[in-house]
């Protein structure tokens, strides 16, 4: 019997959980040649396989098993990590996608490719649009229960949201399915050499199909991938690499041809102007020499033979730049730097270069190389700070703070109101952060009644101090901030004209304001913790990027987990006893200061909108944290 798949119009990403730090060991960092100096394009290269073969209700496709053994052998060989996924559910399907991106796809310099093979499904809508979804094993099927498919599929909207939420720089998804090619731009450009342009963000996608069209269980598409991975036959420019465009054309031309017209493969890259202006590489085995490294400068395509004994005799330069532009070591240009990206600048002989990036904002510095050391440095702006974290208006009014079901120092509910002011959107990030410690000047509170109070400290996840300043953890960008002390988070809202909220501003902001019905969603947005809170169980032990759960009624994120916020009132456990009804401001004094909810280290319970807790002002701990508040419209 022959088995086919069905077509649908979805980018379709599924991924599983890898250990690691076993995961990591072992790697060998992709590094090309561009424009004479070797350049590190991948330190990681993480692959996921998903298929699914024994289907609940639809027909099943046993070719998928083989196929997939394929695509893992041919992917090892090009030093890809794999891990394989069979048969999953709906709950296991979004659970491994989620915590793969988690695990992987927020580290800047990584290579992450998504395969997907097994049933896809187009729905039309009642007003014409058409939604694709990914076909778990246990969907029913769409035509005895479209509602039950619906919950259980995953649909292309979702997807697209995670995909744009990857921080890696190269992302490729292929769909042994077909496709609409509704998410991406068909593309049929002339294949490039290796340049700096290659090194830019891109999210690529090839799929086996157009829509309505069938796609064969015994896959051609399968075997064009392995055999163009195997040879040199897609090398469309002759220069030794294979790029995601190159892939692209020599499935489309291919599979066009060996199914007799019958299947049009699709191929292009996201439509979203930061996402489409690099390109995935692989470096064909075919050209890989021992002690040899594929080069690419110009058109002129040649290997240099690496001596690995005098490595030792030379020095090299990490550069976190916070900037965007054309990178000069020595007054020769080596590079277009997109910001936020970690470069680093291999076999410097000793003694001091002259570093420069042009721009729109220019830096330049001199740095003395030192034989087997790398020297960091961080190109940091010296511009204002970014207004990427937007205020929302929160309309003042009367509601019910605290809660009769939680603890002690939640009760008694008592009525208070609030003013209107502004909230920051999002917690504070590491980038915003270590932009505020570069332009204040000083990771301790210079004047007033807290100076020498210490700001912030670096963490592995958080912050990091280099040479000349400080920069965000490569992958944490926009994870929020930890390890501030309350007086680093003061100081912030300070220096941005704001303040940190009051505990009673910041619960009833958490629980929706206006928008609230009687005392407010359990968490923030919700009465469900996993659709608006990172917490223990859902964390994957550290924090994760800002507005990736669901908002709450004012379009806030993350009130409830990721991290514990600070709020700018002294802690007293029987304050609620006496606190006023109007404004409140805390206690005149104490010890502790109040923070507000839950973090990823915490259970769900910790999350609420309504639970407290307190710790020194002094304090920095790895899942604390902050927003800043500002009077309505200042």
């Amino acid at each position: 019997m022959k088995f086919y798949t069905y077509c649908f119009g979805i980018l379709t990403l599924l991924l599983p959980l890898f250990s690691t730090a076993q995961d990591q060991r072992g790697f060998k960092p992709v590094d090309v040649n561009i424009d004479g100096t070797l350049t590190t394009l991948y330190t990681g290269s993480f692959a996921l396989l998903i298929g699914v073969s024994d289907y609940d209700y639809w027909p099943d496709l046993p070719g998928v098993l083989d196929d997939l053994n394929e695509v893992e052998n041919v992917l090892e060989e090009h030093g890809f990590q794999v891990k394989k996924i069979i048969n999953p559910d709906d709950n296991q399907l979004q659970g491994a996608y989620e915590d793969f991106i988690d695990a992987y796809g927020m580290d800047v310099n990584n290579r992450l490719l998504i395969y997907f093979a097994g049933h896809g499904h187009t729905i039309k809508s009642s007003y014409g649009d058409e939604m694709g979804y990914i076909v778990p094993k246990n969907a029913p099927l769409p035509t005895k229960d479209q509602r039950g498919f619906m919950k259980d599929a995953l649909s292309m909207q979702q997807m697209e949201v995670w995909a744009k939420g990857i921080q890696s720089k190269h992302a490729l998804f292929m769909f042994d399915a077909c496709f609409s090619g509704s998410l991406f731009a068909l593309s049929r450009a002339v294949p490039e050499v290796i340049s700096y342009k290659t090194t830019q963000h891109v999210r690529q996608f090839i799929t086996s199909g157009a829509a309505d069209e069938e796609v064969p269980d015994i896959s051609i598409y399968r075997k064009q991938f392995v055999d163009a991975l195997r040879s040199d036959i897609a090398d469309g420019n002759g220069d030794h690499f294979l790029t995601g465009t190159e892939l692209g054309e020599f499935i489309q031309s291919t599979v066009v041809n060996y199914s007799r017209n019958g299947q049009h493969p699709q191929y292009g890259k996201i439509r979203h102007p930061s996402l489409d202006k690099g390109d995935f590489v692989f470096i064909l085995k075919s050209y890989e020499l021992s002690g040899n490294t594929p080069v690419s400068t110009n058109n002129q395509n040649r290997n240099i033979e690496v001596d690995q004994t005098s490595l030792a005799n030379f020095g090299a330069v990490e550069i976190t730049s916070q900037l965007e532009g054309d990178l000069y070591l020595d007054s020769k240009k080596i590079q277009y730097l997109t910001p936020n990206t970690v470069t680093v600048l291999r076999n410097l002989p000793p003694g001091k270069h002259y570093l420069k990036i042009t721009g729109n904002e220019n830096w330049e510095t001199a740095v003395d190389v030192k034989a087997n050391e790398t020297i960091s440095l961080y190109a940091k702006s010296k511009t204002s700070l970014k207004a990427d974290n937007k205020w929302i208006l929160v309309d003042g009014g009367s509601f019910k703070m605290g809660s009769d079901d939680g603890e002690a120092n939640e009760k008694p509910v008592h009525r208070v109101r609030v003013s209107d002011f502004d909230m920051k959107q999002h917690e504070v990030s590491n980038a915003e952060f270590a932009d505020f410690l570069n332009l204040y000047g000083s990771d301790k509170v210079k004047m007033g009644k807290y100076e020498g109070e210490l700001l912030a400290i670096g963490h592995e996840t958080g912050l990091k101090k280099t040479s000349d300043g400080w920069a965000p953890q490569p992958g944490f960008e926009q994870n929020p901030v930890i390890n501030v002390s309350w007086y680093g988070a003061n100081e912030y809202c300070k220096y941005i004209n704001g303040r940190l909220p009051t505990e009673a501003e910041w619960e009833y902001a958490a629980k929706g304001g206006k928008t609230m019905r009687g005392n407010g969603n359990t968490y923030s947005g919700s009465d469900m913790a996993g659709e608006v809170a990172w917490y223990y169980d859902n964390a994957n032990n550290r924090t994760n990027r800002i507005m990736t759960k669901n908002p709450n009624q004012l379009d806030i994120y993350d009130m409830s987990g990721n991290v514990w916020e600070w709020c700018s009132d002294y802690y007293d456990d029987n304050y609620y006893n006496n606190s006023p009804g109007n404004n409140p401001q805390g206690p005149q004094s104490g010890i502790y200061k109040v923070m507000r909810g839950g973090s990823w280290s915490f259970k769900k319970d910790f999350s609420t909108t309504t639970y407290r807790n307190k710790t020194h002002p002094g304090s920095t701990y790895y899942d604390v944290g902050f927003r800043c508040v500002r009077e309505a419209g200042k």
